[in-house]
Order: structure tokens, then sequence, then C-alpha cells
């Protein structure tokens, strides 16, 4: 047949197994019911109803990708289009074979639309070329599709807040990569063909042949969102992970069975692999020199945190709290990894409510961007290390309720931008001492202490020219203990 009509023959129309994967996932997860909204949580809209199952005709002959060649028609309920669902149509005849005249789905995005059921794995196991999968915020159940591995396009998997349980299947590892291609179907990011190269037998010394297209395997792409937080998920995260190198941001948090002990006596040897490790989370994770953010907190890690977390130096987020007030909440233990002072480029730290021991880093001086940092409820102990000097930027500081010990460091003095200070009562001796020698009220004993309660204390002491109750000669009235002290 030729090229042209090759292209004629059904031209924009999907292929029919990548249809029969939309029309499951209808079926599966009760498509009739999903839900349209006036006002779309996430998208703006002034064409009326959006979401639900806007232009699904899975009983007619509306093909999803008949006049759908945007993202837009589909947020905004084009009639010609399935709402949720974008398609593109990259046809090469000599790389796609036969069905090239036909296009495929490149997003399936379904969030916030009132989806209920079993998210199938043949549904996964057509959509092969999808680059986006958000199917977050609904009530999908059942478990992760093993066959997620075979979305070797894959950039955003959002699967966050529904009702998955199981595990985080190992084959995660190969979103992107590590995918042997079909013969007939190579991706055009798989082929080099930019060289050319002289005529073997050239009757023109300045002519030039376009060399032919080589593979060069699967170019090493994956993932850049994995959301699944929020979900049932149990076991522990998969070693694996640590292969999707181009993660940026990594949420596995408020799973409250995931992170626990993983692997007992009847574990088969595949499970105690990718499974069965000491820390919080395998320290592969220290591969993802990309990632951003990592949300791990209230699910069920028991573990310590490992050192590799000090190579993320893209790392700007790092949530690893528990919650005292829910069962099977995190109860992380071990030390604060000194490593951690590598991270010149995180905000936020927070960890609290867990078991971690030991004494904070010293090398916390040199996270230079660190704005906010919540250690609270642990056992943490010893002094809080003369470190402020090098965190000009802290404005939220939480140590309360720890095991540690003696005064403030002279260097919290330096915080120009500090709004919130939560320390135990022993912490602010000095600065109570400093100004006026005035105690803090005995209702708060036992109390947390923040910048509202100390209100001036700190904004006179940092600044000289606003001191004026101190006596700078008064060591002894500035900085002993006086009777009565909380």
């Amino acid at each position: 047949m030729a090229l042209a009509a090759l292209l004629a023959v059904g031209e924009g129309l999907l292929r029919p197994s990548q249809k029969q994967a939309l029309v499951d996932l209808y079926e599966s997860t009760n498509g009739a019911n999903w839900a349209l909204y006036t006002d779309h949580p996430l998208w703006n809209t002034t064409e009326g109803l959006v979401g639900g199952n806007l232009g699904w005709d899975v009983n007619g002959d509306l093909d999803p990708c008949s006049e759908n060649r945007t993202h837009i028609k589909a947020y905004h309920g084009d009639a010609r289009a399935w709402y949720g669902v974008s398609c593109e149509d990259p046809c090469d005849v000599n790389l796609d074979g036969p069905d090239c005249a036909q296009g495929q789905v490149v997003a399936l995005e379904l969030g916030w639309n009132g989806l209920s059921g079993m998210l199938l794995d043949t549904v996964v196991d057509r959509l092969t070329k999808l680059s986006i999968l958000d199917l977050s915020h609904n009530s999908v159940s059942g478990t992760i599709p093993t066959e997620v591995g075979k979305l070797r396009l894959l950039n955003y998997l959002q699967l966050g807040d529904n009702r998955l349980s199981g595990t985080i299947p190992s084959e995660v590892r190969s979103i992107g990569s590590h995918v042997k291609r079909d013969s007939v179907a190579y991706a055009m990011e798989d082929l080099d063909c930019g060289d050319s190269e002289p005529e073997a037998n050239p009757s023109n010394t300045r002519s030039t042949v376009q060399a032919p297209c080589k593979y060069v395997g699967a170019r090493l792409i994956g993932p850049t969102v994995f959301d699944v937080g929020h979900n049932q998920l149990n076991g522990t995260v998969p070693t694996t992970m640590g292969e999707l190198v181009n993660l940026k941001a990594l949420d596995i948090s408020h799973n409250s069975e995931l992170g626990g002990e993983c692997c007992t006596e009847e574990s088969s040897f595949f499970d105690r692999l990718f499974y069965d490790y000491p820390t919080a989370i395998p320290t592969e994770i220290g591969s993802l020199k990309k990632l951003q953010a990592l949300r791990m907190h209230n699910s069920n890690f028991l573990r310590y945190l490992p050192t590799e977390l000090g190579s993320l130096r893209s790392l700007v987020w790092l949530e690893a709290s528990g919650n005292g007030s829910i069962p099977n909440s995190n109860q992380i233990s071990g030390t604060i990894p000194k490593q951690l002072g590598r991270l010149t480029n995180i905000l936020r730290i927070v960890a609290q409510d867990n078991q971690l021991s030991g004494t904070i880093p010293p090398q916390i001086r040199d996270m230079s961007a660190l704005m906010h940092v919540e250690l609270q409820d642990n056992k943490l102990s010893g002094s809080i290390p003369d470190a402020y000097g090098g965190m000009t930027r802290l404005s939220y500081w939480d140590t309360f309720a720890n095991k540690l010990t003696g005064d403030l460091p002279p260097s919290v003095f330096e915080l120009k931008e500090l709004t919130a200070l939560y320390i135990q009562n022993e912490h602010s001796d000095a600065i109570r001492n400093y100004y006026c020698r005035e105690r803090i009220e005995q209702s708060v004993n036992g109390r947390k202490h923040n910048y509202a309660e100390l209100g001036s204390v700190h904004s006179y002491y940092a600044n000289p020219h606003h001191s004026i109750c101190v006596n700078p000669f008064d060591v002894a009235g500035a900085f002993d203990r006086l009777s009565g002290d909380v």
C-alpha cells in the first residue's frame, strides 16, 4: 500500500487496543457515575460543566482521538473529545508499521473525577505511550499494576489520594528505561539519525548522504513525579526506586502500613532482594540526584535514616514526621546523619514525632538555605550546636520535647528572620535573665515557648540599639540563674 493511501485510512483514529483499554477503565471504575463539576478544583472554566465522562462514547462511534490534539479541549469538555484523554499521531511508517496512521493515548488525566473501582492491569499494559497518568484524588482500589514498568515514556505518575493497597511493585525500575523495544515500534528517542557521512564513491567530493538510523537502546528518561501518597500501601519501598534517576518529587506519605517490617521466614528470595534492608528507606535513594521533594511522613517507617540522603544535593523539602495520635505512624530511630549538612539547597526539614536520638549534628550550619525545622517530640540529647550563624534564613525552629540541655547558642541572635522559636524551658534562661531580669509566666511552665511568648526579648537582644533595659556590665544579672526560674 502506498504511503499516501496508508495515511488516509483511519487517520487520527485511536488504535483499537488502546480504545478498548479506555473502555475497560470506564467500566471498571464506574464511569457512568464519574463526577461532573461546574467549578472544577483544579481548572477554572467558563464553559459550563467539566470533568466526569464528557465525550466518553464507549458504546458509539465517537473516537477519543478524532478531534483531540491538545490538552485544552479535554479540560474544557469539548464534545468531540473524551474528557481527560489526550492523543497524538507521531506517524512514521518505517518505524510504526501498518498501524502508523492511528493515534495513541499520551495522557490520561482524570484526577478529582469520581473514579471508583480497580485499575486493571490490562489498561496500563495497552496504554504504553502514556507520558501522564493522573488518577489522583479518586477512590481507585486494588493494587498498583506491575505493568507500570512498561510505561517507558511516563513522566508523571500520580496515583495519590486513593484506596490502593499492596506493595509498590519492584517493576517501577523500568519506567522509562530498561525496556526492550519492539522491533517494529522503536521510539524516535531511541534512534540516532543525526549524523551524515560521505558517499562511498562520490562523484562530487562535497556530496554527503544521510546515515541510516541506528537503534541506540533505551535513552534514560523516566518519570519526574512519583506520587502514591494517601493510600493503603504496605511493605517497604523497593530498592529499585533508586533507578528512577530523573525523579524530582517522590511522595510515599500517609500509608499507615508502608515502611514497616517487610520480610518473614516465609518470604521469597525475590521479596528479600528488593524489600529487606535496615534503613527507613533504601540506600539506593541516594542515586536520585535530581530529587527536590521527598515526602514520607505519616507512614510506618521504623528504621533509621540512611547517610545516603546527604547525596540528594537538589533536595529542598524533606518530610518524615510521625503522628503520635495515629496508630502505626512513623517511628524512625537512630541519629540524624551528619551528611545532611551537604544539603545546601534544602528549605524545610520536618521529622517530629519519631524516635530520633543522639545529638543534633553541627554540620547543619552548612544548610545555608534552611528556613523551617521541626524536630520536636523525639529523643535528641546534648546541647543545640552553635550553628544558627550559617542558617541566616531560618524563620521556624522547633526542638521542644526532647532531652536537650544547656542554653541556646549565641548565634541564635543572628537570626533576623526568626518568627517562631519552640524550645525547652531550660534553653531560655539566658534570654530571660538578659532582658530586665523578667521571667516567663509560671503558667507556661512545661509548655512550648514561641516567638510571641518571648516577644520583644528576642528583638531587643538582637538589636542593641533597643536594649535600653540591659546593663551590659551586669554579667551576673544577665546570665546567672535567678531564683524562681521555671
